[in-house]
């Protein structure tokens, strides 16, 4: 193996920079910040930490969009779950015992297909309740390119 010239793995950090609060709303929206870009047949495996405000009534329900013709294989490293999905929103719920600061880490393995486009976070409450469920700043993507 020849390490004169090492081969530069490309890496993308995605960091929250500000709260986002959410407020009697049950519905998937896109986060603001938690995404990042990918180019048609990549390879990329990242990992996510989710640092969450819940309260007592809302929890939260989270998920991952990915372009058409990719598929996406979550472990979840607090279960060890094993999930897939391809081409769509992979939705988890996750039931905290609330009021809460939640910190949820998470790896998973990319495979894109003829499409590029991003790999998105949405996120809602659980269940729609009045009353504040945030992602807070300093959570975070990070992604580095296999292929």
């Amino acid at each position: 193996m020849d390490f004169s010239s090492p081969t530069r793995i490309p890496f993308r950090v995605v960091i929250k920079t500000v709260d986002e609060t959410l407020n009697n709303n049950d519905v998937l929206q896109a986060d603001d910040e938690l995404k990042f870009g990918v180019l048609a047949n990549e390879v990329w495996e990242f990992q996510i930490l989710l640092i969450g405000d819940l309260k007592v009534a809302s929890d939260i329900t989270w998920s991952f969009g990915v372009p058409a013709g990719a598929s996406m294989t979550l472990l979840r490293e607090d279960y060890g779950n094993w999930l897939s999905q391809n081409n769509a929103l992979i939705v988890r719920n996750d039931v905290v015992a609330a009021p809460a600061l939640y910190e949820y880490h998470n790896k998973a393995l990319y495979i894109g297909g003829a499409n590029g486009g991003n790999v998105q976070l949405y996120w809602a409450q659980e269940t729609a309740a009045v009353e504040d469920t945030v992602i807070k700043a300093k959570s975070y993507i990070i992604g580095r390119k296999l292929n």
